[in-house]
C-alpha cells in the first residue's frame, strides 16, 4: 500500500480530470432543474447522478488548492479558491497570482473569484498544551509528508532538506494506524516539530500577542485574500482575537 492509498488520497488525478469532476458537480444546476448526470473517471463510476431536489439558489462551487495547476484550474472555472495553511505571505500573494491570472485569461472578471486565506492562529492567550496542537503538531502533520509539503515548501520558496529529513524520520507512520492514543500522537508530533526551521512556523501562520496575529491577518488580506480562516482553534479560544478584531477594519 502506498501512502496515497494510506492517507486515503486519489493519486495522480489530471487537471482534465478535475475540470470534468466540476462539470458533473455544476452541470445543470445552474439551470435550476433535476437532471441525470452520467460520470465516469477518477473519482469512480457514476452512471446516474442526480439532485434529489431542485437547486434554486445554487451554492458557491469552491476549489481547496495549493498547487500551482490546481490554483490555475479555480481560477479559471470555480466561485472560489481556498489556500493551504502555512502558505507565507509571500506564498499566497503567488498563489492568488495565479488564480486571478487564470480568470483572467479564461475570461471572466478576477474579482469574481472570491480567495479564502487559510490561516493557523495561535494567540499567546491559548495554554502551552493548546498551542502545541494548534501549532507545533499541526505543521508537522503537513510537512511529514512529502506530496503534501512539497506544494507547500515550493509555493513558499523554501529549501527541501528540512522536509525530507522530516520525512525520512518516520514519525509520518502515526498517521497509519499505530496504536498509540490521539494524544500520544500529537505529542510525538509536536517534539519533532524541531526538526523544521523556526521561521516556517512564524512565516506560515499568526503567532504571537493578539495585536501581531491581527496585524499577520490584515497581511494575508493586503496579499489579496478576500477572507480568512483561522484554522485549528474553536471560537472560544479566539475570543480575545476576535473580539479585538470586531474593533478593527481588517
Amino acid at each position: 500500500m502506498d501512502e496515497h492509498q494510506c492517507l486515503h488520497l486519489v493519486p495522480h488525478v489530471s487537471v482534465a480530470g478535475c475540470e470534468r469532476i466540476f462539470y458533473c458537480c455544476t452541470n445543470h444546476v445552474a439551470e435550476k432543474r433535476v437532471r441525470l448526470v452520467t460520470y465516469s473517471g477518477p473519482a469512480g463510476e457514476y452512471p446516474e447522478m442526480q439532485l434529489a431536489h431542485s437547486c434554486d439558489n445554487p451554492p458557491p462551487i469552491i476549489l481547496g488548492a495549493v498547487g500551482p495547476k490546481t490554483l490555475a484550474l479555480g481560477g479559471a472555472h470555480f466561485d472560489g479558491v481556498v489556500l493551504h495553511p502555512f502558505l507565507t505571505i509571500d506564498g499566497a500573494k503567488r498563489s492568488i497570482d495565479i488564480v486571478r491570472n487564470a480568470a483572467r485569461e479564461a475570461g471572466r472578471d478576477p474579482a469574481t473569484v472570491k480567495i479564502y486565506a487559510i490561516v493557523v492562529t495561535a494567540p499567546d492567550t491559548l495554554t502551552p498544551a493548546e498551542r502545541s496542537n494548534v501549532l507545533e503538531a499541526r505543521a508537522v502533520s503537513y510537512f511529514m509528508h512529502r506530496d503534501l509539503g512539497l506544494p507547500l515548501v515550493t509555493m513558499n520558496g523554501w529549501d527541501e532538506g528540512p522536509m525530507d529529513r522530516l520525512a525520512a524520520s518516520g514519525v509520518n507512520q502515526l498517521d497509519y494506524g499505530t496504536s498509540a492514543s490521539v494524544e500520544e500522537k500529537r505529542r510525538r508530533m509536536a517534539e519533532a516539530v524541531a526538526m523544521l526551521p523556526p521561521e516556517w512556523l512564524t512565516s506560515g501562520a499568526a503567532i504571537g500577542s493578539v495585536d501581531h496575529c491581527i496585524g499577520r491577518l490584515r497581511e494575508y488580506i493586503a496579499a489579496g485574500a478576500d477572507e480568512i480562516l483561522l484554522h485549528g482553534t474553536t471560537p472560544e479560544q479566539q475570543a480575545a482575537l476576535i473580539t479585538e478584531a470586531r474593533n478593527r477594519v481588517m
